[in-house]
């Protein structure tokens, strides 16, 4: 082992898994799907492979066979797929290693610097949603393939073996190109790879040109195919589309260098701060304060590695200055060529965990950029140092954003298996509108959070009927599937009022949007449990917003499916239900209280009471009360009623709602002075 451990080679590659590791694989049995995942779940599942295909034909044909061979192995198994992430992720690491060893064979631990920071940049956040962006992870890796037969190339002395080699590096760089037709900005770093071959001399652009043109010929041929022959059905992909909605103006001029410059110091500068700030924001203190630990325990680890490596290597890095100047050039004009066709496409870089993906073909260079400026300026253990400092910021970025996807997770399972006790089965009509909770403790963190845009998370309208028709709906054909939106999406609140009827088709999937069979259901922040609102009662929580109060009377629970509903249980991915406290005794009591099962209800009160379970928001206890007062139980709900008002400083909304429930059930015998 000692042995093997004195081999530099051995311990850079020992160091990168280990880092990397460190970074993305601890929080993995505990990620879910989120975004993208849950909507190619959804066709994966019920359409089958075809569906898969289908769905990228709209765009980004290449895709759906990939994503249908990869769903083929992994299917809706969650751990398999955030696996295969990894793994997929730390082969292009290596990958990578390999490609930059070749070129410069001498300086192991600069390498091992630029794949350190390649792996674990901080300035994409996206590897844990693993069924949407395995594949543009594969695509990567795919790329580096290519740029590394292009370096075999250059290395061969024989014409017909370096003919295969180019063909080989081709393949699979007009692979990627069909994957992901914005990775052509990779090409500029293989120009610059290829160029950083050859020793300086008066034959070096004639070299690189000859090396590199083969590559340039297929790009144009490429671009030209997009361009010109392939017509995509997806807006935002649409060349005609992104001509008239970006170029209508001469403003394009100034629009785009100034958003290459925007995304560029996002990419290289804010990627290393921002997204701390933003997770800081996201996740509980203790998890921050883990992920901040880890961090910094990460410092001295790296220290001894890279000055045992430094040893081992015998890297005195007597060019280091000009070296360091060569790197930054290399990377930033690789970072602005990755950048290029995605500015040009009308897509940038910005807000973190949105639009960070388009980061993807930059990381590269930003570990260039990072390792050459670190080299440039600094010297020895200083530079090891600040190098220690910037990978501490790398893993602590992905751990905590880690823990903030694993909250995300939890949350929607929480509010899935909230509905399953609420409502066993959802009918096919049913239309579920979903609004989603602020935070509302009273903390200097929370208060931050409501203040801040970029805090929320962007919903699409698949998170609902895909989700929950897979949480209900498992085994059952597309016919029998319900539809649903979010309240915050645009022109929802006025569909509603005017009950209109839509039919859409996203990515070959078609669904209704019966506005008319509406049921709005919200979680009114951060502590409630899961309220299904009901017209004929028009009760509500202590903190719900104005909206959803205005539409209450449009909210129709009888879309809900019934007790005697053949029900299916939940499948696997979602985990197991959770323990059953007060959210689970209030959705039962709900249920029981809307088939009018006040037998079930009086029981379930007992039960609450006996294990003394209290509510976050008092108003939760309005199912229990009247079970009470329909089995003329007037005295227990009368010092309820007043045991609640007494105790809570803010009881209007609790009054209104007991008025309204006294009004409604035309009795005398509670004791409340109502308007």
């Amino acid at each position: 082992m000692k042995k093997i451990l004195g081999n530099p080679l051995f311990f850079s590659l020992l160091i990168i898994t280990f880092y990397t590791l460190l970074a993305h694989a601890p929080l993995i049995p505990f990620l879910g799907f989120y975004s993208d995942d849950i909507s190619f779940d959804y066709i994966g599942h019920f359409l089958g492979p075809v569906g898969l295909i289908n769905s990228q034909m709209i765009d980004r044909p290449a895709v759906g066979y990939l994503l249908a061979l990869t769903y083929y192995l992994f299917g809706d198994k969650v751990i398999h797929w955030h696996i295969a992430m990894l793994i997929v992720r730390l082969i292009g690491g290596y990958l990578l290693f390999f490609v930059l060893r070749k070129i410069w064979p001498k300086k192991i631990t600069i390498i091992t610097s630029i794949t350190l920071l390649f792996l674990i940049y901080p300035g994409f956040l996206q590897q844990p949603i693993a069924l949407g962006y395995l594949i543009w992870f594969i695509t990567l890796t795919l790329s580096i393939v290519s740029i590394l037969f292009t370096i075999y190339t250059i290395e061969s002395s024989r014409k017909s073996y370096s003919f295969l080699l180019t063909l080989i590096s081709l393949i699979f760089q007009t692979t990627t190109f069909f994957l992901l037709e914005f990775f052509i900005g990779i090409e500029i770093l293989r120009a610059l790879l290829i160029m950083s071959s050859f020793k300086i001399n008066t034959k070096l652009i004639k070299k690189t040109v000859a090396y590199w043109s083969p590559y340039l010929i297929t790009t144009f041929l490429f671009v030209f195919w997009r361009v010109f022959v392939f017509k995509s059905t997806r807006d935002v992909t649409d060349i005609s589309w992104v001509v008239q909605n970006y170029y209508s103006g001469a403003g394009w001029l100034i629009r785009i260098p100034l958003e290459i410059i925007y995304s560029f110091l996002h990419t290289v500068i804010a990627a290393f701060f921002l997204p701390l700030a933003v997770n800081f924001i996201r996740i509980p203190f203790d998890k921050t304060v883990i992920s901040l630990l880890v961090g910094l325990l990460s410092i001295p680890v790296t220290l001894s590695c890279f000055s045992k490596l430094e040893i081992l290597t015998k890297q005195k890095n007597k060019d280091r200055s000009v070296f360091g100047k060569k790197l930054i050039l290399i990377g930033v004009i690789s970072v602005l060529g990755a950048l290029l066709p995605i500015i040009a496409s009308g897509r940038m870089v910005r807000e973190y965990l949105v639009y960070d993906r388009y980061t993807i073909t930059s990381m590269v260079g930003v570990g260039f950029i990072i390792t050459g400026f670190l080299l440039w300026q600094f010297s020895g253990y200083k530079r090891m140092w600040l190098f220690s400092i910037f990978l501490s910021f790398c893993i602590t970025s992905q751990l905590m954003n880690g823990f903030y996807r694993v909250a995300n997770w939890n949350v929607q399972r929480n509010i899935w298996w909230q509905l399953y006790w609420r409502s066993p089965k959802i009918k096919s009509n049913a239309f579920l509108i979903f609004d989603f909770p602020k935070f509302t403790k009273n903390s200097l963190q929370n208060k931050i959070i409501n203040s801040i845009k970029w805090h929320q998370i962007y919903w699409v309208d698949y998170q609902i009927w895909a989700t929950g028709n897979l949480f209900f709906n498992y085994n059952d054909p597309p016919s029998e599937h319900f539809s649903g939106d979010f309240l915050s999406n645009p022109d929802v609140i006025q569909k509603i009022k005017n009950r209109v009827l839509e039919s859409f088709v996203d990515r070959n999937v078609e669904y209704q949007k019966d506005y008319a069979n509406s049921v709005i259901i919200s979680t009114a922040n951060d502590t409630s449990c899961l309220w299904v609102y009901d017209k004929d009662r028009e009760e509500l929580s202590q903190n719900q917003n104005q909206v959803v109060e205005s539409l209450i009377s449009y909210s129709n629970i009888n879309n809900l499916g019934q007790i005697d509903d053949q029900e299916s249980y939940p499948p696997a991915m979602f985990g197991k239900e959770p323990i059953k406290s007060w959210c689970y005794f209030f959705e039962k009591a709900s249920l029981a209280r809307q088939l009018k099962d006040w037998g079930l209800l009086s029981l379930l009160t007992e039960e609450v009471v006996e294990k003394k379970y209290q509510p976050q928001d008092v108003n939760e206890w309005l199912p229990f009360i009247e079970g009470m007062v329909v089995l003329k139980k007037y005295s227990e709900a009368n010092n309820l009623i007043k045991d609640i008002i007494s105790q809570e400083k803010q009881s209007d909304v609790f009054t209104s709602n007991i008025c309204k429930m006294v009004k409604r059930l035309r009795t005398k015998a509670i004791n409340i002075q109502c308007k």
